[in-house]
Protein backbone atom coordinates (compact mmCIF):
# COMPACT_ATOMS: atom_id res chain seq x y z
CA UNK A 1 0.00 0.00 0.00
CA UNK A 2 3.04 2.18 0.03
CA UNK A 3 4.80 3.92 2.88
CA UNK A 4 2.51 5.37 5.81
CA UNK A 5 3.30 8.95 6.65
CA UNK A 6 3.37 9.93 10.14
CA UNK A 7 1.97 13.27 11.93
CA UNK A 8 -0.84 15.51 10.51
CA UNK A 9 1.80 17.72 9.32
CA UNK A 10 3.45 15.17 6.69
CA UNK A 11 -0.12 15.20 4.82
CA UNK A 12 0.01 16.77 1.84
CA UNK A 13 -3.06 15.87 -0.19
CA UNK A 14 -6.14 15.68 2.39
CA UNK A 15 -7.86 17.89 0.42
CA UNK A 16 -8.34 16.42 -2.40
CA UNK A 17 -9.51 13.29 -1.33
CA UNK A 18 -11.82 15.03 0.95
CA UNK A 19 -12.84 16.68 -2.27
CA UNK A 20 -13.04 13.63 -4.22
CA UNK A 21 -15.56 12.47 -1.61
CA UNK A 22 -17.61 15.87 -1.95
CA UNK A 23 -17.57 14.87 -5.67
CA UNK A 24 -18.81 12.09 -5.01
CA UNK A 25 -21.46 13.12 -2.76
CA UNK A 26 -22.51 15.82 -5.34
CA UNK A 27 -22.98 12.95 -8.14
CA UNK A 28 -25.10 10.73 -5.76
CA UNK A 29 -27.13 14.28 -5.12
CA UNK A 30 -27.84 14.81 -8.76
CA UNK A 31 -28.79 11.29 -9.68
CA UNK A 32 -31.56 11.25 -7.00
CA UNK A 33 -32.91 14.58 -8.81
CA UNK A 34 -32.46 13.04 -11.88
CA UNK A 35 -34.59 10.35 -11.13
CA UNK A 36 -36.86 11.84 -8.85
CA UNK A 37 -37.77 15.08 -11.02
CA UNK A 38 -38.01 18.66 -9.17
CA UNK A 39 -38.56 19.47 -5.96
CA UNK A 40 -41.87 20.60 -5.04
CA UNK A 41 -41.61 24.88 -3.21
CA UNK A 42 -43.04 23.26 -0.45
CA UNK A 43 -40.06 20.61 0.21
CA UNK A 44 -37.44 23.13 -0.97
CA UNK A 45 -38.52 25.77 1.79
CA UNK A 46 -38.33 23.41 4.16
CA UNK A 47 -34.99 21.71 3.73
CA UNK A 48 -33.87 25.00 2.86
CA UNK A 49 -34.65 26.61 6.34
CA UNK A 50 -33.82 23.01 7.96
CA UNK A 51 -30.37 24.07 6.61
CA UNK A 52 -29.90 27.19 7.11
CA UNK A 53 -31.19 27.29 10.60
CA UNK A 54 -29.29 24.11 11.62
CA UNK A 55 -27.54 24.94 15.25
CA UNK A 56 -23.67 25.49 15.08
CA UNK A 57 -20.82 23.27 15.96
CA UNK A 58 -19.21 24.40 19.15
CA UNK A 59 -15.91 23.10 17.90
CA UNK A 60 -16.50 20.48 20.89
CA UNK A 61 -17.52 16.86 20.78
CA UNK A 62 -19.71 14.88 23.22
CA UNK A 63 -18.95 11.08 24.57
CA UNK A 64 -21.50 8.80 24.56
CA UNK A 65 -22.07 9.42 28.17
CA UNK A 66 -21.75 13.35 28.05
CA UNK A 67 -24.72 12.81 25.70
CA UNK A 68 -27.11 10.99 28.14
CA UNK A 69 -26.53 13.39 30.98
CA UNK A 70 -27.78 16.20 28.62
CA UNK A 71 -30.91 14.13 27.45
CA UNK A 72 -32.21 12.42 30.33
CA UNK A 73 -33.34 15.48 31.83
CA UNK A 74 -35.65 16.59 28.87
CA UNK A 75 -38.95 16.23 28.63
CA UNK A 76 -38.98 15.62 24.41
CA UNK A 77 -35.97 14.35 22.73
CA UNK A 78 -35.94 14.52 18.68
CA UNK A 79 -34.16 12.25 17.15
CA UNK A 80 -33.56 13.09 13.64
CA UNK A 81 -34.07 10.00 10.85
CA UNK A 82 -32.88 9.17 7.72
CA UNK A 83 -35.27 6.77 6.63
CA UNK A 84 -33.61 4.36 4.14
CA UNK A 85 -30.82 4.22 6.34
CA UNK A 86 -30.87 1.32 8.64
CA UNK A 87 -27.95 2.72 10.73
CA UNK A 88 -29.99 5.74 11.09
CA UNK A 89 -32.55 3.44 13.22
CA UNK A 90 -30.08 1.56 14.74
CA UNK A 91 -28.79 4.50 16.00
CA UNK A 92 -31.90 5.30 17.40
CA UNK A 93 -31.88 1.94 19.00
CA UNK A 94 -28.66 2.22 20.67
CA UNK A 95 -29.52 5.96 21.86
CA UNK A 96 -32.55 4.70 23.53
CA UNK A 97 -30.65 2.42 25.60
CA UNK A 98 -27.70 4.40 26.62
CA UNK A 99 -30.69 6.78 28.03
CA UNK A 100 -32.67 3.94 29.35
CA UNK A 101 -30.02 2.82 31.57
CA UNK A 102 -29.18 6.07 32.69
CA UNK A 103 -33.23 6.06 33.80
CA UNK A 104 -34.81 7.70 31.16
CA UNK A 105 -38.16 5.77 30.72
CA UNK A 106 -40.09 7.61 27.76
CA UNK A 107 -43.27 7.36 25.24
CA UNK A 108 -41.69 6.10 21.93
CA UNK A 109 -42.70 9.14 19.38
CA UNK A 110 -42.50 7.24 15.72
CA UNK A 111 -43.00 9.03 12.08
CA UNK A 112 -43.05 5.64 11.02
CA UNK A 113 -46.58 4.75 12.04
CA UNK A 114 -49.60 6.55 11.11
CA UNK A 115 -51.83 8.31 14.10
CA UNK A 116 -55.39 6.55 12.44
CA UNK A 117 -53.54 3.21 13.43
CA UNK A 118 -52.80 4.31 16.85
CA UNK A 119 -55.44 1.57 18.33
CA UNK A 120 -53.75 -1.32 16.03
CA UNK A 121 -50.16 -0.60 17.41
CA UNK A 122 -51.84 -0.68 20.98
CA UNK A 123 -53.28 -4.31 20.05
CA UNK A 124 -49.98 -5.09 18.49
CA UNK A 125 -47.75 -3.80 21.60
CA UNK A 126 -50.12 -5.48 23.59
CA UNK A 127 -49.43 -8.83 22.20
CA UNK A 128 -53.20 -9.00 20.64
CA UNK A 129 -52.00 -8.78 16.75
CA UNK A 130 -49.38 -11.02 14.96
CA UNK A 131 -46.43 -9.67 13.20
CA UNK A 132 -47.85 -10.54 9.79
CA UNK A 133 -51.22 -8.43 10.78
CA UNK A 134 -49.14 -5.36 11.96
CA UNK A 135 -46.78 -5.47 8.79
CA UNK A 136 -50.24 -4.89 6.46
CA UNK A 137 -50.97 -2.05 8.55
CA UNK A 138 -47.34 -0.69 8.40
CA UNK A 139 -47.12 -0.99 4.54
CA UNK A 140 -50.35 0.90 4.26
CA UNK A 141 -48.05 4.66 5.00
CA UNK A 142 -44.95 3.48 4.88
CA UNK A 143 -42.61 2.16 1.97
CA UNK A 144 -39.23 2.24 3.96
CA UNK A 145 -37.82 -0.81 5.41
CA UNK A 146 -39.74 -2.44 8.49
CA UNK A 147 -37.05 -4.46 9.96
CA UNK A 148 -35.46 -2.01 11.91
CA UNK A 149 -38.99 -0.64 13.01
CA UNK A 150 -39.68 -3.76 13.82
CA UNK A 151 -36.68 -4.08 16.34
CA UNK A 152 -37.51 -0.70 18.02
CA UNK A 153 -41.09 -1.67 18.87
CA UNK A 154 -39.75 -5.06 20.28
CA UNK A 155 -37.34 -3.30 22.58
CA UNK A 156 -40.56 -1.18 23.79
CA UNK A 157 -42.71 -3.73 24.26
CA UNK A 158 -40.25 -5.72 26.08
CA UNK A 159 -39.90 -2.57 28.23
CA UNK A 160 -42.91 -1.99 28.26
CA UNK A 161 -42.59 1.40 26.69
CA UNK A 162 -45.54 3.38 24.97
CA UNK A 163 -44.99 3.95 21.33
CA UNK A 164 -46.87 6.40 19.98
CA UNK A 165 -47.96 6.86 15.90
CA UNK A 166 -47.13 10.43 14.57
CA UNK A 167 -47.53 10.33 10.95
CA UNK A 168 -50.52 11.73 8.83
CA UNK A 169 -51.99 12.51 5.60
CA UNK A 170 -52.45 16.20 4.65
CA UNK A 171 -55.79 17.43 4.10
CA UNK A 172 -56.86 19.80 0.91
CA UNK A 173 -54.99 22.88 0.76
CA UNK A 174 -52.63 22.00 4.07
CA UNK A 175 -48.95 22.47 4.04
CA UNK A 176 -48.32 18.53 4.00
CA UNK A 177 -44.59 19.26 6.27
CA UNK A 178 -45.80 21.93 8.66
CA UNK A 179 -49.24 20.00 9.12
CA UNK A 180 -47.59 16.58 10.06
CA UNK A 181 -45.56 18.31 12.17
CA UNK A 182 -48.62 20.52 14.08
CA UNK A 183 -50.87 17.24 14.34
CA UNK A 184 -47.46 15.00 15.62
CA UNK A 185 -47.20 18.06 17.88
CA UNK A 186 -50.39 17.82 19.16
CA UNK A 187 -50.49 14.06 20.02
CA UNK A 188 -47.23 14.93 21.82
CA UNK A 189 -48.54 17.19 23.88
CA UNK A 190 -52.01 15.19 24.60
CA UNK A 191 -50.02 12.16 26.05
CA UNK A 192 -47.55 14.82 28.45
CA UNK A 193 -50.72 15.94 30.02
CA UNK A 194 -51.92 12.48 30.28
CA UNK A 195 -48.50 11.35 31.98
CA UNK A 196 -46.72 15.12 32.86
CA UNK A 197 -43.81 12.51 34.57
CA UNK A 198 -43.24 10.58 31.75
CA UNK A 199 -40.31 12.48 28.58
CA UNK A 200 -41.11 11.80 24.83
CA UNK A 201 -38.52 9.94 22.68
CA UNK A 202 -39.26 10.71 19.00
CA UNK A 203 -37.81 9.28 15.84
CA UNK A 204 -38.89 11.60 12.60
CA UNK A 205 -37.34 12.81 9.56
CA UNK A 206 -33.99 15.02 10.20
CA UNK A 207 -36.19 17.88 8.36
CA UNK A 208 -38.70 18.06 10.96
CA UNK A 209 -36.55 18.70 13.62
CA UNK A 210 -35.72 22.52 11.59
CA UNK A 211 -36.56 25.23 14.17
CA UNK A 212 -39.66 26.11 12.16
CA UNK A 213 -40.51 22.20 11.73
CA UNK A 214 -41.33 20.03 14.59
CA UNK A 215 -40.05 22.11 17.67
CA UNK A 216 -42.01 25.06 16.56
CA UNK A 217 -44.95 22.98 16.33
CA UNK A 218 -44.18 21.76 20.02
CA UNK A 219 -44.24 24.90 21.52
CA UNK A 220 -47.54 26.30 19.78
CA UNK A 221 -49.40 22.93 21.17
CA UNK A 222 -47.89 23.95 25.18
CA UNK A 223 -45.63 21.35 24.96
CA UNK A 224 -44.02 22.27 28.19
CA UNK A 225 -40.21 21.51 29.52
CA UNK A 226 -37.03 21.47 27.51
CA UNK A 227 -36.64 19.85 24.11
CA UNK A 228 -33.26 18.54 22.86
CA UNK A 229 -32.78 17.79 19.19
CA UNK A 230 -30.33 15.16 17.87
CA UNK A 231 -29.68 15.91 14.06
CA UNK A 232 -28.42 12.41 12.87
CA UNK A 233 -25.50 13.06 9.67
CA UNK A 234 -25.73 16.88 9.16
CA UNK A 235 -23.79 16.49 5.54
CA UNK A 236 -22.57 20.51 6.56
CA UNK A 237 -21.46 19.34 9.89
CA UNK A 238 -19.43 16.54 8.80
CA UNK A 239 -17.44 18.17 6.19
CA UNK A 240 -16.98 21.39 8.93
CA UNK A 241 -15.65 18.68 11.74
CA UNK A 242 -13.30 16.44 9.23
CA UNK A 243 -11.45 19.50 7.67
CA UNK A 244 -11.02 21.19 11.21
CA UNK A 245 -10.03 17.97 12.85
CA UNK A 246 -9.18 15.38 10.42
CA UNK A 247 -11.60 13.14 11.16
CA UNK A 248 -15.20 13.45 12.39
CA UNK A 249 -16.42 12.16 16.11
CA UNK A 250 -18.65 10.43 16.66
CA UNK A 251 -20.70 13.12 18.75
CA UNK A 252 -20.78 16.59 17.82
CA UNK A 253 -21.81 19.48 20.35
CA UNK A 254 -24.25 21.66 19.08
CA UNK A 255 -25.50 25.61 19.75
CA UNK A 256 -28.35 25.48 21.90
CA UNK A 257 -27.49 22.25 23.95
CA UNK A 258 -28.21 20.26 20.90
CA UNK A 259 -25.69 17.75 19.26
CA UNK A 260 -25.28 15.67 15.94
CA UNK A 261 -24.90 12.30 15.92
CA UNK A 262 -22.78 10.94 12.95
CA UNK A 263 -23.43 7.39 12.27
CA UNK A 264 -22.70 7.06 8.55
CA UNK A 265 -20.64 9.52 6.08
CA UNK A 266 -22.97 11.43 3.83
CA UNK A 267 -21.64 9.12 0.74
CA UNK A 268 -23.58 6.21 2.85
CA UNK A 269 -26.30 8.50 3.79
CA UNK A 270 -27.53 8.95 -0.18
CA UNK A 271 -26.41 5.79 -1.45
CA UNK A 272 -29.14 4.11 0.87
CA UNK A 273 -31.76 6.76 0.18
CA UNK A 274 -30.36 5.37 -4.55
CA UNK A 275 -30.84 2.11 -3.38
CA UNK A 276 -33.94 2.41 -2.00
CA UNK A 277 -35.83 4.69 -5.02
CA UNK A 278 -33.75 2.20 -7.62
CA UNK A 279 -35.25 -0.71 -5.60
CA UNK A 280 -38.70 0.92 -6.15
CA UNK A 281 -38.70 1.35 -10.09
CA UNK A 282 -36.64 -1.21 -10.87
CA UNK A 283 -36.98 -4.58 -8.26
CA UNK A 284 -36.55 -6.71 -10.83
CA UNK A 285 -33.54 -5.44 -12.05
CA UNK A 286 -31.66 -4.51 -8.62
CA UNK A 287 -32.77 -6.24 -5.43
CA UNK A 288 -29.91 -8.12 -5.86
CA UNK A 289 -27.34 -4.82 -5.65
CA UNK A 290 -28.08 -3.77 -2.66
CA UNK A 291 -26.33 -2.75 0.00
CA UNK A 292 -25.89 -4.59 3.41
CA UNK A 293 -27.77 -3.31 6.25
CA UNK A 294 -24.49 -3.30 8.23
CA UNK A 295 -22.04 -1.95 5.99
CA UNK A 296 -19.41 -3.23 9.07
CA UNK A 297 -20.34 -6.58 7.89
CA UNK A 298 -18.20 -6.40 4.66
CA UNK A 299 -16.00 -3.74 5.47
CA UNK A 300 -14.59 -5.43 8.55
CA UNK A 301 -12.32 -7.74 6.27
CA UNK A 302 -13.09 -6.38 2.76
CA UNK A 303 -9.46 -7.55 1.67
CA UNK A 304 -9.54 -11.10 3.03
CA UNK A 305 -13.45 -10.78 1.27
CA UNK A 306 -11.97 -9.97 -1.83
CA UNK A 307 -8.87 -12.41 -1.97
CA UNK A 308 -11.44 -15.52 -1.20
CA UNK A 309 -13.75 -14.56 -3.73
CA UNK A 310 -10.94 -13.81 -6.43
CA UNK A 311 -9.79 -17.75 -5.45
CA UNK A 312 -13.18 -19.14 -6.14
CA UNK A 313 -13.55 -17.93 -9.55
CA UNK A 314 -9.59 -18.76 -10.47
CA UNK A 315 -10.68 -22.08 -9.31
CA UNK A 316 -14.23 -22.55 -10.94
CA UNK A 317 -11.82 -21.40 -14.35
CA UNK A 318 -8.64 -23.14 -13.72
CA UNK A 319 -6.67 -19.93 -14.03
CA UNK A 320 -3.28 -20.71 -12.00
CA UNK A 321 -2.32 -18.54 -9.38
CA UNK A 322 0.96 -17.33 -7.76
CA UNK A 323 0.76 -16.69 -4.21
CA UNK A 324 0.36 -12.66 -3.57
CA UNK A 325 -0.80 -11.26 -0.02
CA UNK A 326 -4.48 -10.20 -0.24
CA UNK A 327 -4.81 -6.43 -1.95
CA UNK A 328 -5.90 -3.30 -0.03
CA UNK A 329 -8.88 -2.05 -0.50
CA UNK A 330 -10.62 1.11 0.44
CA UNK A 331 -14.46 2.03 0.17
CA UNK A 332 -15.57 5.93 -0.43
CA UNK A 333 -17.50 5.56 2.31
CA UNK A 334 -15.83 4.51 5.55
CA UNK A 335 -15.29 6.90 8.04
CA UNK A 336 -11.55 6.89 7.59
CA UNK A 337 -11.09 7.19 3.72
CA UNK A 338 -9.79 10.75 3.58
CA UNK A 339 -6.85 10.44 6.05
CA UNK A 340 -6.28 6.42 5.11
CA UNK A 341 -6.27 7.17 1.44
CA UNK A 342 -4.19 10.49 2.39
CA UNK A 343 -1.80 8.32 4.62
CA UNK A 344 0.05 6.77 1.44
CA UNK A 345 2.67 8.33 -0.24
CA UNK A 346 4.54 8.11 -4.11
CA UNK A 347 1.51 9.03 -5.47
CA UNK A 348 1.66 9.32 -9.18
CA UNK A 349 -0.12 11.87 -11.44
CA UNK A 350 -1.67 9.07 -13.40
CA UNK A 351 -2.72 6.81 -10.42
CA UNK A 352 -3.96 9.90 -8.85
CA UNK A 353 -6.33 10.77 -11.81
CA UNK A 354 -7.14 7.21 -12.19
CA UNK A 355 -9.03 6.81 -9.05
CA UNK A 356 -10.54 10.16 -8.47
CA UNK A 357 -11.64 9.75 -12.12
CA UNK A 358 -13.19 6.68 -11.66
CA UNK A 359 -14.18 7.28 -8.25
CA UNK A 360 -16.30 10.60 -9.26
CA UNK A 361 -18.11 8.49 -11.95
CA UNK A 362 -19.17 5.86 -9.44
CA UNK A 363 -16.51 3.19 -10.74
CA UNK A 364 -14.37 1.27 -8.72
CA UNK A 365 -10.69 0.73 -9.67
CA UNK A 366 -7.67 -1.20 -9.07
CA UNK A 367 -4.06 -0.11 -9.28
CA UNK A 368 -2.01 -2.98 -9.80
CA UNK A 369 1.45 -1.46 -9.05
CA UNK A 370 0.19 -0.60 -5.55
CA UNK A 371 -2.22 -3.53 -5.09
CA UNK A 372 -4.47 -1.10 -4.10
CA UNK A 373 -8.56 -1.37 -4.95
CA UNK A 374 -11.30 1.32 -4.55
CA UNK A 375 -15.25 0.45 -4.06
CA UNK A 376 -17.09 3.54 -5.02
CA UNK A 377 -20.09 1.37 -3.87
CA UNK A 378 -19.99 -1.38 -1.50
CA UNK A 379 -22.29 -4.46 -2.51
CA UNK A 380 -22.07 -7.77 -2.79
CA UNK A 381 -21.82 -7.68 -6.23
CA UNK A 382 -19.20 -5.09 -6.52
CA UNK A 383 -17.01 -6.84 -4.08
CA UNK A 384 -17.24 -10.04 -6.77
CA UNK A 385 -16.56 -7.56 -9.44
CA UNK A 386 -13.08 -6.47 -7.65
CA UNK A 387 -12.05 -9.90 -7.32
CA UNK A 388 -12.89 -10.10 -11.13
CA UNK A 389 -10.57 -7.05 -11.90
CA UNK A 390 -7.88 -8.30 -9.32
CA UNK A 391 -7.78 -11.44 -11.17
CA UNK A 392 -8.00 -9.66 -14.87
CA UNK A 393 -5.33 -7.52 -13.46
CA UNK A 394 -3.08 -10.21 -12.41
CA UNK A 395 -3.28 -12.11 -15.55
CA UNK A 396 -3.83 -9.71 -18.74
CA UNK A 397 -1.29 -8.06 -20.08
CA UNK A 398 -3.00 -4.47 -20.01
CA UNK A 399 -1.06 -1.16 -20.30
CA UNK A 400 -1.83 2.49 -20.24
CA UNK A 401 -0.91 3.47 -22.71
CA UNK A 402 -2.46 5.67 -25.57
CA UNK A 403 -4.85 3.38 -27.86
CA UNK A 404 -7.27 4.66 -30.83
CA UNK A 405 -10.67 4.92 -29.83
CA UNK A 406 -12.04 1.35 -30.74
CA UNK A 407 -9.49 0.18 -29.42
CA UNK A 408 -10.51 2.07 -25.95
CA UNK A 409 -14.42 1.27 -26.30
CA UNK A 410 -13.53 -2.22 -26.49
CA UNK A 411 -10.94 -2.68 -23.97
CA UNK A 412 -13.32 -0.88 -21.49
CA UNK A 413 -16.30 -3.63 -22.55
CA UNK A 414 -14.20 -6.73 -22.32
CA UNK A 415 -12.98 -6.02 -19.15
CA UNK A 416 -16.30 -4.87 -17.72
CA UNK A 417 -17.24 -8.43 -19.49
CA UNK A 418 -14.71 -10.50 -17.38
CA UNK A 419 -15.15 -8.58 -14.13
CA UNK A 420 -19.26 -9.21 -14.68
CA UNK A 421 -18.45 -12.81 -15.43
CA UNK A 422 -16.55 -13.27 -11.99
CA UNK A 423 -19.49 -10.95 -9.78
CA UNK A 424 -21.87 -13.72 -11.63
CA UNK A 425 -19.69 -17.11 -10.74
CA UNK A 426 -20.31 -15.69 -7.38
CA UNK A 427 -24.15 -14.47 -7.25
CA UNK A 428 -25.70 -16.24 -10.32
CA UNK A 429 -28.90 -14.77 -9.70
CA UNK A 430 -26.94 -11.14 -10.88
CA UNK A 431 -29.48 -9.92 -13.50
CA UNK A 432 -28.06 -8.01 -16.69
CA UNK A 433 -30.26 -5.97 -19.14
CA UNK A 434 -30.80 -7.21 -22.91
CA UNK A 435 -33.18 -5.84 -25.86
CA UNK A 436 -36.36 -7.50 -24.21
CA UNK A 437 -35.64 -5.72 -21.04
CA UNK A 438 -34.50 -2.48 -21.91
CA UNK A 439 -38.17 -2.37 -24.45
CA UNK A 440 -39.76 -3.44 -21.40
CA UNK A 441 -38.11 -0.64 -18.93
CA UNK A 442 -38.92 2.30 -21.17
CA UNK A 443 -42.15 0.96 -22.38
CA UNK A 444 -43.05 0.80 -18.19
CA UNK A 445 -41.45 4.13 -17.45
CA UNK A 446 -42.08 6.57 -20.34
CA UNK A 447 -41.44 9.31 -18.09
CA UNK A 448 -39.00 12.13 -19.57
CA UNK A 449 -37.54 13.25 -16.50
CA UNK A 450 -35.24 10.11 -15.79
CA UNK A 451 -31.54 10.41 -17.22
CA UNK A 452 -31.31 6.55 -17.09
CA UNK A 453 -33.87 6.30 -20.08
CA UNK A 454 -31.02 8.49 -22.26
CA UNK A 455 -28.34 5.62 -21.53
CA UNK A 456 -30.93 2.78 -21.86
CA UNK A 457 -31.90 3.83 -25.47
CA UNK A 458 -28.53 4.07 -26.07
CA UNK A 459 -27.65 0.77 -25.17
CA UNK A 460 -30.66 -0.72 -26.67
CA UNK A 461 -29.43 1.19 -30.08
CA UNK A 462 -25.79 -0.89 -29.48
CA UNK A 463 -27.39 -4.31 -28.71
CA UNK A 464 -29.70 -3.82 -32.20
CA UNK A 465 -26.33 -3.01 -33.79
CA UNK A 466 -24.77 -5.85 -32.91
CA UNK A 467 -28.09 -8.54 -33.72
CA UNK A 468 -27.34 -6.45 -37.17
CA UNK A 469 -24.02 -7.40 -37.36
CA UNK A 470 -23.90 -11.17 -36.43
CA UNK A 471 -26.95 -11.78 -38.76
CA UNK A 472 -25.27 -9.91 -41.72
CA UNK A 473 -21.63 -9.47 -41.14
CA UNK A 474 -21.39 -6.24 -41.36
CA UNK A 475 -19.28 -4.57 -38.21
CA UNK A 476 -19.44 -1.31 -40.11
CA UNK A 477 -22.91 -1.08 -38.32
CA UNK A 478 -21.06 -0.40 -34.92
CA UNK A 479 -19.08 2.38 -35.69
CA UNK A 480 -23.35 4.50 -35.49
CA UNK A 481 -21.43 7.06 -33.30
CA UNK A 482 -20.87 4.75 -30.43
CA UNK A 483 -16.99 5.25 -30.26
CA UNK A 484 -16.90 9.37 -30.01
CA UNK A 485 -19.50 9.43 -27.06
CA UNK A 486 -18.45 12.29 -24.40
CA UNK A 487 -16.33 10.67 -21.49
CA UNK A 488 -19.12 10.11 -18.88
CA UNK A 489 -21.59 8.62 -21.89
CA UNK A 490 -18.76 6.70 -22.92
CA UNK A 491 -18.05 5.29 -19.93
CA UNK A 492 -21.47 4.42 -18.94
CA UNK A 493 -21.86 2.51 -22.62
CA UNK A 494 -19.17 0.54 -22.79
CA UNK A 495 -19.98 -0.94 -18.56
CA UNK A 496 -23.08 -1.45 -19.83
CA UNK A 497 -22.38 -3.16 -22.97
CA UNK A 498 -19.95 -5.06 -20.99
CA UNK A 499 -22.13 -6.20 -18.59
CA UNK A 500 -24.46 -7.38 -21.11
CA UNK A 501 -21.35 -9.69 -22.83
CA UNK A 502 -20.41 -11.02 -19.42
CA UNK A 503 -23.88 -12.23 -18.82
CA UNK A 504 -24.03 -13.79 -22.18
CA UNK A 505 -21.05 -15.30 -21.53
CA UNK A 506 -21.78 -17.07 -17.50
CA UNK A 507 -24.81 -18.45 -19.86
CA UNK A 508 -23.09 -19.63 -22.46
CA UNK A 509 -20.41 -21.43 -20.25
CA UNK A 510 -23.28 -22.76 -18.39
CA UNK A 511 -24.65 -24.25 -20.71
CA UNK A 512 -21.59 -25.86 -22.49
CA UNK A 513 -21.68 -23.40 -25.23
CA UNK A 514 -18.06 -22.43 -24.40
CA UNK A 515 -15.51 -23.91 -23.40
CA UNK A 516 -13.68 -23.36 -19.79
CA UNK A 517 -10.36 -23.61 -21.20
CA UNK A 518 -10.69 -20.59 -23.86
CA UNK A 519 -12.27 -18.66 -21.04
CA UNK A 520 -9.41 -18.86 -19.05
CA UNK A 521 -7.03 -17.79 -22.02
CA UNK A 522 -8.89 -14.92 -22.39
CA UNK A 523 -7.92 -13.91 -19.48
CA UNK A 524 -4.54 -13.85 -20.37
CA UNK A 525 -5.44 -12.13 -24.01
CA UNK A 526 -2.65 -9.48 -24.74
CA UNK A 527 -4.63 -6.52 -24.47
CA UNK A 528 -1.49 -4.51 -24.94
CA UNK A 529 -1.35 -5.51 -28.62
CA UNK A 530 -2.61 -2.94 -31.13
CA UNK A 531 -6.59 -4.10 -32.09
CA UNK A 532 -6.13 -7.12 -29.48
CA UNK A 533 -8.90 -5.56 -27.79
CA UNK A 534 -11.22 -5.29 -30.46
CA UNK A 535 -10.58 -8.82 -31.38
CA UNK A 536 -11.30 -10.17 -28.65
CA UNK A 537 -14.23 -8.25 -28.31
CA UNK A 538 -15.28 -10.33 -31.92
CA UNK A 539 -14.52 -13.44 -31.04
CA UNK A 540 -16.24 -13.09 -27.34
CA UNK A 541 -19.24 -12.09 -29.29
CA UNK A 542 -19.63 -14.71 -31.84
CA UNK A 543 -18.51 -17.53 -29.11
CA UNK A 544 -20.77 -16.84 -26.93
CA UNK A 545 -23.99 -16.59 -29.86
CA UNK A 546 -22.57 -19.63 -31.41
CA UNK A 547 -20.87 -18.55 -34.33
CA UNK A 548 -17.98 -20.62 -34.16
CA UNK A 549 -14.07 -18.98 -34.03
CA UNK A 550 -14.42 -15.41 -35.33
CA UNK A 551 -12.11 -14.80 -38.44
CA UNK A 552 -12.05 -11.32 -38.89
CA UNK A 553 -9.65 -9.72 -40.69
CA UNK A 554 -7.12 -6.68 -40.05
CA UNK A 555 -9.04 -4.77 -42.72
CA UNK A 556 -12.24 -5.10 -40.74
CA UNK A 557 -10.63 -4.04 -37.46
CA UNK A 558 -9.47 -1.16 -39.70
CA UNK A 559 -12.97 -0.10 -40.97
CA UNK A 560 -14.10 0.47 -37.64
Amino acid sequence: MGKIRQGREARKSFHRWMDLQKQLQDRLEFSLRERLGPESPILARYREHYFRTLPSWTGEQLSPAQLSDRLVNANAVLLGDFHSLAQSQRTALRLLKRLMRAGFHPALGLEMIPAHHQSELDAFMAGEMKNREFLEVFREGWDFPYKPVRTLLSYARYHGLPVLGLNSDPLEGEDPLLARDGRAAKILTDFQQRNPKQPVFVLMGDFHLGENGLPAALESAGFQGPVVRCFQNPAPLYWEALEALGECPEILELEGGHAAIQSATPIVKLQSYHYWITGQELEQDTVDDRPPEDPGELLADLSEEVDQLLHRVAHFLRIPLLEEDPAAIIWTGQEDFTNLVDSLEDWSSEDINLVTTSLAWGHGCYLKSRHLGFLAKLTQNRVAEMAGRILLARSARITSRPRTLVDDFYLRVVETALTFLASKIINPMRKYRDIEKLEGMLERNRSGRNGWRGRARQLLKYLKAEQTYLHEGDETVLAGGFFRLPAHDHLDLTRAVGKHLGGRLYEAMMAGEVDRLWLRDLYFDRMALESAPTRAYFEILEGVWGKGEWKGEAKKVERL
